[in-house]
């Protein structure tokens, strides 16, 4: 039987639980972190984690900011700008969100796969502009999915904005960041939360890592929102099918939601 246990870790006696979320994070994401930055993340904010049996299986790094700040300040339309470049140190204790700005789990696939640098110069700014929203709306985006999929009694999480520019580095996402919210947190709903069990037998890894992040951030009462600053992570990987398609390369699509995007962005043309 399998015994989950979430916590908020804390530097000064969580050191190696730290590296170990470190650890997991660079397996998984083709972008980086540093030891400094998870320490400071635990410091200023949270960095919460889901524990199998005493075993460390993933995290949720989430900064306490406003959502209104988050949404109209420019500075905040990049994933560096809103996380103070992964550090958390523009925190604000008072603020009403929770921003999650980074997943991790041990069980994910790992984009850590190389990018074809030629298929990626053959996409043009205009075209890459021009379809995000309709990836987006296709159902192929496994990250987008998971936030997009109810929790339990947390309903799923819709798009809010879209953000070009948010992580230049990110090749995957094609430098996407993808703004989403979470159902408002009313007292009911946080009174709900606070019940519920993460070793129920039905429930995923990564929903039990969700909701016992949710129900640690909002002992805080200030917080009522939960947004993930989420990522498109198999862009690139859907366009540039796109590309060899148009190519000649008569491969068979993976599902029916790959041949619909095809012919989407066909007409876009």
């Amino acid at each position: 039987m399998i015994y989950r246990e979430c916590k908020k870790l804390n530097k000064e006696t969580n050191y190696k639980e730290i590296e170990q979320a470190l650890e997991i994070n660079n397996k998984i994401w083709n972008v980086k972190s540093s030891l400094n930055q998870f320490i400071a993340r635990a410091k200023n904010s949270h960095l919460v984690a889901l524990f199998e049996n005493g075993e460390l299986k993933g995290t949720i790094s989430g900064i306490l900011l406003n959502k209104n700040d988050i949404l109209n300040n420019e500075n905040y339309h990049t994933w560096n700008g809103v996380t103070d470049n992964g550090t958390f140190n523009n925190v604000n204790k008072k603020g009403d969100t929770l921003c999650c700005v980074a997943i991790t789990s041990s069980k994910a696939n790992s984009t850590n796969e190389e990018i074809n640098n030629d298929e990626t110069l053959i996409l043009s700014k205009d075209f890459i502009n021009k379809n995000i929203e309709n990836y987006i709306n296709s159902g192929l985006d496994p990250v987008i999915n998971f936030h997009k999929k109810d929790k339990g009694i947390i309903k799923g999480a819709k798009v809010v904005k879209i953000f070009p520019n948010g992580r230049p580095e990110d090749k995957f996402s094609l430098g996407f960041n993808i703004l989403m919210q979470y159902p408002e947190i009313t007292d009911e709903l946080r009174t709900e939360l606070l019940k519920i069990d993460i070793n129920c037998e039905n429930m995923s890894a990564g929903k039990a890592l969700i909701i016992g992040a949710v129900k640690e951030a909002i002992k805080n009462k200030n917080i009522s929102y939960i947004m993930p600053y989420s990522r498109p992570v198999k862009y690139h990987y859907y366009l540039t099918r796109v590309l060899r398609r148009l190519k000649g390369d008569n491969f068979d699509f993976e599902n029916e939601k790959e041949e619909e995007f095809y012919k989407i962005v066909l007409e876009n043309l």
